[in-house]
């Protein structure tokens, strides 16, 4: 049991050895470049064998098979004597075509090639992300993010590509961090540890626009905008963003004017507009409205007063020569307060102002009938 365990352990330790010399046997073949001549002048078969190449040609372009890569060649032009024997040329990295050519430029005999198979591709992206807080001079806390993304490869293994992009990620987001800090020139590690400073602007933009409306008729709008912002960064900071603010709602002003004349022209008009242009555009066509034809004056006649009391009124009778007697108490019926009208209906929805002269002259004309009444008594009394 002994025995037999010794003898398979030598025998795979032999097989290694003549595997090493193998190996180093090939890699001294085509570490000269140019190859040493072949002592018998014929290239080794390599992996593509021997192939003998007709006609003059100085150079050949030779492919891999599939899923193989050109790890090296051997290419013979003339005679070894002559120095124009094989020559073995190392092919790195190993490709799946290349142009092959002798050193003394004649025409090629024949080639070999060696033949690899083609490794695989291990793909590996990694990405790295982190924020950094820094107070600027102006002792505002401003936080930093950055990243860094990358993708490598390898033909090795898995985590040899994973690596590679690792490390190129890593350096990826460093850049990244080092960009943004730059613009900071006089920060500090860590948040501040005093408040920042507030900066107030304020901005009012205002302009005017003319305009001709579908009616022909010339319009001026005028339009206004104003904001106040704030930052903690600058003063012209805070004054830029209530400037643009303040830019933004005088256009929303301006818009919204506008849309009240939607079938507008920009500019005054070219033909001549009224005598008195509106300010707003008509809702519905003018109306004309007759002028009103006046009315045949009526003058409400005076009525005469109408007699509220009888008023006593003593009147003497002449005495008779017999016997004297006393006046008799005789009632006259007096006007009483006559109510004048204060003016007078003048037909075209109007008053006159009443005269004082009516009133004057209907006193007179009640003092008369006041001396008939009275003459006509006596005269009756005298009759009997």
């Amino acid at each position: 049991m002994t025995t037999t365990t010794r003898t398979t352990r030598t025998r795979r330790a032999m097989a290694a050895v003549l595997t090493v010399m193998a190996t180093m046997a090939v890699a001294m073949t085509f570490a000269v470049l140019p190859a040493n001549a072949d002592a018998e002048g014929v290239c080794d078969a390599l992996s593509s064998g021997k192939i003998d190449v007709s006609g003059s040609h100085a150079t050949l372009t030779i492919d891999a098979p599939t899923g193989m890569l050109i790890s090296g060649y051997c290419v013979k032009a003339g005679s070894a004597r002559q120095g124009d024997g094989p020559e073995y040329v190392t092919v790195d990295p190993a490709t799946a075509s290349v142009t092959i050519s002798h050193s003394s430029g004649k025409d090629i005999s024949h080639w070999s090639a060696a033949y690899v198979p083609v490794p695989t591709v291990y793909t590996g992206t990694a990405t790295v992300s982190g924020s950094e807080a820094i107070c600027t001079a102006a002792d505002v806390d401003v936080t930093i993010t950055y990243t860094g993304t990358a993708t490598r490869t390898s033909t090795v293994s898995q985590e040899a590509a994973d690596a590679a992009a690792q490390a190129a990620a890593d350096a990826a987001a460093q850049a990244d961090l080092a960009a943004q800090l730059a613009q900071y020139p006089d920060y500090t590690p860590g948040t501040c540890t005093t408040g920042p400073t507030e900066y107030t602007g304020t901005a009012t933009v205002s302009g005017s626009e003319a305009i001709c409306t579908a009616a022909d008729v010339d319009v001026t709008i005028t339009y206004t905008g104003t904001a106040t912002r704030t930052s903690t960064v600058s003063q012209e900071a805070a004054d830029a963003a209530a400037q643009a603010a303040a830019d933004a709602a005088a256009q929303a002003d301006l818009a919204a004017q506008l849309a009240q004349y939607p079938e507008y022209t920009t500019g005054a008009c070219t033909t001549t507009p009224p005598t008195t242009p509106p300010t707003t555009p008509p809702t519905a066509p003018p109306t004309t409205t007759p002028t009103p034809v006046a009315a045949p004056v009526t003058v409400a006649p005076v009525e005469p007063a109408t007699v509220e009391e009888p008023v006593p009124v003593a009147v003497p009778m002449p005495a008779t020569a017999d016997e004297p007697q006393e006046p008799e108490v005789v009632s006259v019926p007096l006007p009483a307060t006559v109510q004048l009208p204060t003016s007078i209906p003048a037909g075209d929805g109007t008053t006159t102002q009443q005269s004082s002269t009516g009133a004057v002259a209907l006193l007179l004309a009640s003092m008369v009938g006041l001396g008939a009444a009275t003459t006509r008594t006596l005269m009756r009394r005298r009759e009997e």
